[in-house]
């Protein structure tokens, strides 16, 4: 069976239920605001160190897991939804980090390996898609195609659109 890695734009649950209709598997990270998602479940645990996770899942009439979601600790909490592997241990995630080791003054930052366990489901997501994201990575902060304007004050942002549009013409 052919598995469908979504990025969180596309991953829903109404796109699990659809994939696997058509016989496809899916998995993605899943935006917790997402219709249906079951973030109060997963989002009532703390995950203190990277590689801990939590899951939920559905149960289909023959008794079988239908779909499951997982929230799973790198950095950040990750929130992964699939109808296809499992939460048994995958392949470690191996970083490669600059941190500031020791603490003297004017000290050098040392290269810190960090080996993160990692599920079966985000690890096959990541194999996956990490080029995707580092794309993703590179087009929005190196290059900075697509600027964010960091403001609340309503005139600075109107005043802004009328100069993108001063420019323009």
């Amino acid at each position: 069976m052919r598995v469908v890695l979504g990025d969180s734009y596309f991953a829903s649950i109404t796109t699990c239920i659809t994939m696997k209709e058509n016989n496809l598997r899916f998995i993605g990270p899943i935006k917790t605001a997402t219709k249906d998602y079951c973030s109060e479940q997963l989002n009532k645990y703390t995950l203190p160190k990277r590689g801990d996770f939590r899951s939920v899942y559905s149960i289909d009439d023959d008794k079988k897991i239908d779909m499951f979601a997982i929230v799973w600790r790198d950095s950040t909490q990750m929130n992964f939804i699939s109808n296809t592997s499992s939460c048994y241990r995958g392949h470690d995630c191996n970083r490669e980090r600059t941190q500031q080791v020791d603490r003297t003054p004017n000290a050098p930052p040392e290269k810190v390996y960090q080996e993160i366990p990692q599920l079966e489901a985000s690890a096959k997501y990541y194999k996956g898609n990490s080029v995707i994201d580092e794309h993703n990575k590179t087009r929005c902060d190196d290059i900075m195609l697509e600027r964010k304007l960091h403001t609340k004050s309503w005139d600075v942002k109107v005043n802004h659109l009328f100069n993108s549009w001063h420019n323009l013409c």
